[in-house]
């Protein structure tokens, strides 16, 4: 479901395998015009979500409140999926990724083991045609502006306990530093949704798709199932579509 602000909130639905009992949190950083357009962007794209998989959808929360909220969420769920929306987001959550892991061990007094998985790869609703080539792949023609915005990189973080579980979609230490995000994806994103009108809704909405299908994937994925099967999956887990599991 979609929490609001409001004390009422709906109950999941049952959906898809692999969501269901994950709070979902879209973090946002930087100026007032910018955060107010990841906000917007982020719980459009997640609501669909939050039914399909039967999973919470937290309202967006700003990355520099993480640790004072981070107990609240972890009392609603004990599995966390902390997705930044924004190059800002994306860089002051990694930043905090370091100390929480040692925060989290001496909050919770049990050991916090650390896994970085690469970033799996997102389907489309539609085709997508390139000039002189027909029908190209999805991941080459997506993935540099999913770098843009919402700015994810090529690996994502999952912290674990007897107890707990989060996954973080932040550039581990050493990863490659994400550039600087253009308008140019966010009007893609807002025009799907929506939030604007353009003759480039097409275009946005297989875009959409796109980030929508990457995060169904992390939520099937290993970083958020429980920790005795964690240790079972092959990398070759990791390459596989879910639809050949």
């Amino acid at each position: 479901m979609v929490l609001s602000s409001a004390p009422e909130r709906l109950a999941a639905r049952p959906g898809e395998p692999g969501g269901g009992n994950t709070l979902v949190v879209p973090l946002v950083a930087g100026d007032t015009t910018a955060q107010s357009r990841a906000r917007a962007i982020a719980s459009g794209l997640l609501a669909p979500l939050a039914a399909r998989f039967a999973v919470t959808v937290a309202p967006p929360s700003e990355v520099s409140l993480l640790e004072s909220h981070l107990e609240e969420w972890l009392a609603q769920s004990p599995r966390l999926l902390l997705l930044p929306f924004g190059q800002p987001a994306v860089r002051e959550l990694a930043t905090l990724a370091e100390p929480l892991q040692p925060g989290l061990a001496e909050r919770r007094g049990e050991e916090v083991s650390r896994h970085a998985f690469p970033t799996p790869t997102g389907a489309v609703t539609r085709p997508i045609f390139a000039p002189l080539e027909g029908v190209a792949c999805a991941e080459t023609q997506l993935a540099p502006l999913l770098r843009l915005f919402p700015g994810w990189p090529g690996h994502y973080l999952c912290l674990s306990s007897s107890s707990v579980r989060l996954a973080l979609l932040c550039c581990p230490a050493g990863g490659e530093e994400p550039g600087e995000a253009t308008s140019g994806v966010l009007f893609l994103l807002e025009t799907a949704l929506g939030l604007r009108t353009s003759r480039w809704k097409a275009d946005g909405e297989i875009l959409l798709s796109y980030i929508q299908s990457l995060v169904g994937a992390v939520l099937r994925g290993p970083a958020l199932q429980c920790a005795d099967t964690l240790q079972s999956y092959s990398p070759f887990y990791l390459l596989t579509p879910p639809w050949l599991r």
